[in-house]
């Protein structure tokens, strides 16, 4: 009778099982619990349960034992004892995901906006590359599963809105809140997407997370994958905040002599850091820069997905393991892993330079030397560093038609120059200048000037400075670059 009752039992949970799983309950805000036991489907590649809750305590002999790959539910004791002579145990795949940097799509800070509104903006960049593509279409909502450590499922929902700004433009709304109660996530605390190493489809990925208080409650001790996690959680982790260094080991103890031949080095190249460099934890360097000091890009190979390892060292000769990836459409290098270390650990802000040196002894060609200049020993003056002279494209004078309007008609000759594209007429901004203006408080008289970034994004990117109206005059007298009432008119004039 107590064998007939726990087949009966057995059946029943596996019953329940499969109904979970057809049902998916994407719009649960909580994670899905599900049985122990796994359905002869799941073993085949065909039928994905939600992960359990509890815990496999026996990971080591899984491992040894597994020859499967994929993702396997997280099985309690009894139903590894009940089920491993039935079915094959499949290979818990994540506990090398996440110890596998490749697999790290991108890690962000959380904001007090994501904590509290439910909801968690994504960079559209960032999110660009990793979520299912917009199509061209303006706005959409994909349902996405995310696994955590503990092996929970989370199904949540991804939201697309083309109206919103760059900032806004992707969000995951239904079950993030659920997330965020679940592990008492705070503001400034960071989380890591990743990607599974076999993925159930492309909306399926992983997520792990990294406390930003002193006294920080990590993930689960008995978590399953915690042995997996261990590195990408350490490279995370706030050396300031946690006494011991999130970079990997030093070289040498003391810092070496900067006339020492080890230290002689070559200059390649400057950037000065943008706000998203700074706060998405990501850098974009552009590719007219970099293209002749990191490895080729084989644009011939048709898909090349060009992702590679790079080593970096600061002037303390602290060794940083960072992933580069490329970007066809912004046309930009990303650092996308180990750099948000960098700017922690070093207290990089908005407007600070860096410096990216080879040394004469390298220790390998993907071996860099970055020297960092904060942004006040930076500057000479009080203007920011990215106008610089040698970047002014062409400076435009409004009248009142120009404030008033909700458009901006360019000079032809000068923006033809930039764009290298002929139109009959002129080269007209019209969504956003509205609110530029008002924004800036412009009037009629005041002169805005055009310059290429230090570092720019891509080829549409831009710097505009506002000049008002008596400061102009002054800059005038001076001798400053200045276009003349009279050429402001005239390009009035061929609006009409």
């Amino acid at each position: 009778m107590v064998m007939e009752s726990d087949v009966q039992r057995e059946e029943e949970e596996e019953e329940k099982a499969k109904q979970v799983s057809k049902e998916g309950n994407a719009s649960s805000s909580t994670p899905l619990e599900v049985s122990a036991t796994e359905s002869e489907g799941s073993i085949k590649g065909n039928v994905h349960p939600p992960f359990n809750k509890q815990t496999i305590h026996n990971v080591d002999d899984l491992l040894s034992k597994s020859k499967f790959g994929g993702v396997v539910p997280c099985l309690s004791e009894r139903a590894l004892t009940n089920r491993r002579n039935e079915y094959p145990i499949p290979n818990i795949a994540t506990v090398v995901e996440f110890h596998r940097s490749v697999h790290c799509l991108f890690h962000m800070g959380l904001t007090q906006s994501d904590i509290e509104r439910g909801r968690l903006s994504i960079p559209f960049q960032t999110a660009e590359l990793h979520f299912p593509s917009t199509n061209g279409v303006s706005n959409y909502e994909n349902q996405i599963v995310i696994c955590d450590i503990r092996h929970d499922n989370w199904y949540m929902t991804l939201t697309y809105n083309a109206r919103e700004s760059s900032a806004f433009k992707f969000a995951i709304t239904s079950g993030w809140q659920g997330f965020v109660d679940c592990y008492g996530l705070k503001a400034m605390d960071v989380i890591r997407f990743y990607k599974p190493f076999k993925r159930l489809h492309s909306r399926h990925f992983l997520i792990d997370y990294v406390k930003a208080e002193e006294n920080a409650v990590l993930p689960s001790q008995n978590s399953c994958m915690k042995q997996g996690c261990d590195e990408a959680r350490d490279d995370a982790i706030l050396e300031s905040n946690f006494g011991a260094s999130c970079s990997s080991e030093r070289t040498n103890e003391e810092v070496q002599d900067p006339e020492s031949e080890s230290h002689r080095r070559i200059f390649l190249f400057e950037l000065q850091l943008m706000l998203n460099d700074v706060e998405q934890g990501m850098l974009f360097i552009p590719e007219q820069r970099a293209a002749k000091h990191f490895p080729p890009l084989l644009t011939h190979i048709p898909y090349y997905n060009y992702e590679h390892q790079i080593e970096v060292s600061d002037t303390q000769n602290q060794n940083w393991k960072m992933t580069i990836v490329y970007n066809s459409l912004l046309r930009a290098f990303i650092i996308v892993r180990g750099w948000h270390r960098f700017v922690v650990s070093h207290g990089l802000e908005f407007m600070d330079v860096i410096c990216f040196y080879k040394t004469l002894l390298r220790l390998q060609d993907k071996h860099f030397i970055i020297e960092h200049v904060k942004r006040g020993e930076a500057e000479t003056d009080n203007n920011p560093p990215e106008f610089k002279l040698e970047n002014f494209l062409f400076e435009l004078q409004l009248t009142s038609g120009y404030v008033s309007d909700n458009w901006l008609k360019l000079p032809k000759e000068e923006t033809m120059t930039i764009f290298f594209v002929e139109v009959h007429d002129a080269y007209i901004i019209l969504d956003g200048w509205e609110g530029f203006v008002n924004k800036h408080r412009l009037e009629a008289m005041d002169v805005i000037r055009f310059y290429k970034p230090v570092q720019p994004l891509h080829e549409r990117h831009f710097l505009i400075q506002c000049v008002k109206r008596g400061e102009a005059v002054v800059a005038a007298e001076q001798g400053m670059l200045f276009i003349p009432e009279q050429r402001a008119e005239q390009s009035i004039s061929l609006l009409y």
